[in-house]
């Protein structure tokens, strides 16, 4: 069988960490992730790593932010009037919301940080900035 290329679907099981070694996720042990390589559903660093596997390869490769989820953006962090937010929603720093965009599109974002005027909301993924590594085991190419 050739390896695995762009626009293939393939069978992987992963594990992903903080450089500083804490798990963030894993696929379960008895259902790989089945995935279109090249779909961008993972990290585009990550996808490209699997190109060329064979099944039953496996390999730990590290991220730089701009490989993985991307470099924090400034852009994507906006602070809001305490009286424009919505009463009816408890604001605690952590909490996770949707947001409507402009564009009817809605919006992931967190509550980093909270005054008695503003708050402070971020829609950066919350591995924006990190350098991740991960282990990938390629099962088998569909």
């Amino acid at each position: 069988m050739a390896p695995a290329k762009p626009g293939d679907r393939v069978k992987i099981h992963y594990k992903g960490y903080l450089h500083e070694g804490s798990m963030f996720a894993s696929s379960p042990e008895s259902s790989p992730l089945e995935i279109l390589v090249g779909g961008n559903r993972l990290p585009v660093g990550l996808e490209n790593t699997i190109v060329g596997m064979n099944p039953g390869d496996s390999k730990k490769v590290t991220l730089a932010p701009e490989e993985g989820y991307g470099v924090h953006s400034k852009v994507l962090v906006i602070t809001v009037d305490r009286a424009n937010f919505p009463s009816h929603i408890d604001a605690t720093v952590g909490k996770r919301l949707q947001i409507s965009a402009e564009n009817a599109k809605t919006i992931d974002v967190i509550i980093t940080h909270m005054s008695e005027d503003a708050i402070t909301l971020d829609a950066n993924h919350k591995l924006a900035g990190k350098t991740l590594d991960f282990e990938i085991h390629l099962v088998d190419i569909l």
